[in-house]
């Protein structure tokens, strides 16, 4: 459902530095329905809380490039909402899916064929549970390392239950990681998690969310 939106691409988004860069965003009205009919002048682009200036909207059209990250305990929870995902956006994504179950690990490389994401989507069903001990700030770190491509819109999808790991790895290399590959991520996480014990808890801490 995340993707049922369309996405625009604030073109030309002149920062700072004098780099041209692309901004996607999601638009949509209060009862969660899509909005086509934008201009430049809805948007605003802030970099180190400067506004920059904005060249042109559009609706996106580049294919996307999907990594699902599963942190489900073993119990196979999301397993279902992938496969609909993944049937959902067929034709216009590759993907990725790396499990946590402890440690993480990639489960599948991107790909596009019907056949291996299939075969990747079995490998995220019920595999036994585990409570704790699950890397998850680890598997987003790698998860960044190969999620960009070019002509294509990057895009991390976290499914949790919560209960992870707490992670020496600094929150704020994770962030600018994740500013540097372009991607958008999405978390999507159960009733509950956010009460969970921080991920990290250092000077740059980070909440579950």
């Amino acid at each position: 459902a995340v993707f049922a939106s369309p996405i625009f691409t604030a073109a030309g988004a002149q920062t700072r530095t004098g780099v041209t860069r692309t901004v996607f965003a999601s638009v949509l009205a209060k009862d969660g329905s899509p909005i086509t009919d934008v201009a430049p002048t809805e948007f605003s682009v802030r970099e180190g809380g400067k506004l920059q200036s904005i060249t042109g909207v559009k609706v996106a059209n580049m294919p996307l490039r999907v990594h699902v990250i599963v942190s489900d305990g073993g119990s196979g929870a999301f397993q279902l909402g992938v496969l609909r995902l993944m049937q959902a956006l067929a034709g216009r994504a590759e993907f990725a899916l790396t499990s946590v179950l402890g440690q993480s690990q990639r489960i599948m490389n991107f790909t596009g064929d019907g056949e291996l994401i299939g075969a990747g989507i079995q490998k995220i069903g019920r595999r036994g549970s585990r409570q704790g001990t699950h890397q998850l700030m680890e598997a987003i770190s790698a998860a960044l390392k190969d999620i960009a491509a070019p002509g294509k819109h990057p895009v991390l999808i976290v499914l949790r239950i919560g209960n992870e790991e707490p992670s020496t790895m600094p929150a704020s290399s994770v962030r600018e990681a994740l500013r540097k590959s372009g991607a958008t991520m999405y978390v999507v996480s159960r009733a509950g998690a956010s009460n969970a014990v921080p991920t990290y808890g250092g000077l740059n801490a980070m909440t579950p969310e």
